[in-house]
């Protein structure tokens, strides 16, 4: 009845708050106009703060409908992204780890970038950003500085290779194709196969080669060549391939192998019957002794890679001629015939 009164009295700029004042005012009124005003006035104000609280409490209810709603799809919906983000992380660790297998594979020089480390806050990473943009600033001055002594080392190099050969000889002695009597192909047996423990798609092998201690080998055989199949197998290895480092571990050398052109399986090469680690691979009308180790920058391993194929019944071979162990035969694919080998 109050609040109806204030309402009503609003208008003329009239406003009463305390009960003194109100009846004060309810009977000047009744003196004016009469009872029956003051009772109609009186039953509109009742019926105004009753609709009144009445639409406060729906509105109360839809909004804690509204909001109760609202939480339960946001968190199924962020339950659904964080699932479909780390099956996303996992695919992008896989692709990266068949890459990386095959950059190696072909010869690719991998450099570890410098990364965000596990448990380092974004604060943190923007540390080391900031102290990488301050030293990236810092190179040139260092660089000016360093121009005069580049100069002469410059000279002085070139004095150096004047003395040496001719150019035109060392050019000459650069366009020679290599040939696959530079490649350290090696009989080896497998004395121990594991997963990887940071990439699905690679094996860890320990492979005699006839040296005092087994080597360490990362092959992408997962998914090809079951791992209880790896125990005790002997293979065909390139033992002179420069180490590289493979998801933290040091691969030092490959495991040879068949496969058709578009690389879908693979198939471990085989050995011929009586070979022990350390034989030597060889190959009819290529004589010479292999690199000690091959020089990523001179692209040997790329130069004979597309010339070694198995032929119509499964010999592998390096231009038609075979891959052979002295006294004990040649080396063979079981599955694939007329395919490439790497």
């Amino acid at each position: 009845m109050l609040r109806g009164l204030n309402c009503w009295c609003g208008n003329k700029g009239i406003f009463f708050r305390s009960n003194s004042l109100r009846h004060i005012f309810q009977s000047r009124i009744m003196m004016h106009t009469g009872g029956e005003v003051v009772e109609r006035l009186e039953k509109r104000a009742v019926e105004a703060e009753d609709t009144i609280s009445l639409l406060k409490s729906q509105l109360y209810f839809l909004q804690k409908a509204t909001e109760k709603k609202t939480n339960s799809l946001g968190s199924k919906d962020i339950s659904a992204l964080k699932q479909e983000n780390e099956h996303l992380r996992q695919e992008v660790d896989k692709l990266k780890a068949e890459l990386e297998y095959w950059e190696v594979r072909n010869g690719l020089k991998q450099v570890i970038l410098p990364g965000k480390a596990q448990g380092t806050s974004f604060i943190e990473q923007e540390k080391v950003e900031a102290l990488v943009a301050e030293q990236a600033e810092v190179r040139p001055e260092k660089a000016k500085e360093e121009k005069p002594m580049e100069k002469k080392q410059k000279k002085e190099k070139a004095e150096k290779k004047g003395k040496e050969k001719p150019k035109a000889v060392e050019e000459a002695a650069n366009t020679v194709e290599p040939d696959v009597s530079r490649i350290d192909f090696r009989v080896g047996k497998i004395v121990s196969a594991k997963r990887h423990p940071d990439a699905d798609t690679l094996f860890v092998e320990e492979i005699d080669v006839g040296e005092e201690s087994p080597r360490t080998v990362c092959s992408g055989l997962v998914g090809s060549v079951p791992l209880e199949e790896l125990q005790d197998r002997v293979v065909i290895v390139m033992c002179n391939l420069k180490p590289v480092k493979m998801r933290g571990i040091t691969s030092q050398a490959m495991v040879m192998c068949a496969s058709p052109d578009d690389r879908s399986s693979f198939e471990l090469l085989n050995a011929p019957e009586g070979s022990v680690p350390g034989d030597r691979v060889t190959f009819d009308g290529f004589p010479g002794e292999p690199d000690k180790q091959l020089n990523p920058k001179r692209k040997v391993w790329e130069q004979v890679k597309p010339h070694l194929r198995t032929n119509d019944v499964g010999i592998a071979c390096y231009k038609d001629t075979p891959f052979s162990v002295s006294g004990k035969g040649v080396c063979t694919s079981s599955k694939f015939f007329k395919a490439p080998i790497s």
